[in-house]
């Protein structure tokens, strides 16, 4: 993995820190914490819960890098081998611009 193309964080604790991902990046958190990313504008915000594993993964990524891959790939893969019981996962997804219809 490249410079922009690599876990920002994995944070294992059982306090109540916060982390910021930044643009480009993905973090995870186990067990306790918060996690969040600021200033989507054109990006894209993909967020992935376990409750089982009590597990988060936050990826902040441009629209490029989420259709090309990079970053966005390799925190879906991470979570894939990580994730056991994936019907316990929750998905969302953030974007905080839309181009109007012209």
């Amino acid at each position: 993995m490249s410079g922009q193309e690599q876990k920002q964080f994995e944070f294992v604790s059982g306090s109540n820190d916060h982390h910021s991902v930044e643009q480009g990046k993905y973090g995870v958190i186990h067990n306790q914490g918060i996690i969040s990313t600021v200033g989507l504008s054109l990006c894209i915000g993909v967020s992935i819960y376990s409750s089982y594993e009590k597990t988060a993964y936050l990826g902040h990524f441009d629209a490029e890098s989420y259709t090309t891959g990079g970053a966005f790939d390799q925190m879906i893969k991470d979570a894939r081998e990580n994730i056991k019981q994936l019907g316990n996962i929750k998905i969302w997804l953030a974007v905080a611009y839309c181009y109007p219809k012209v």
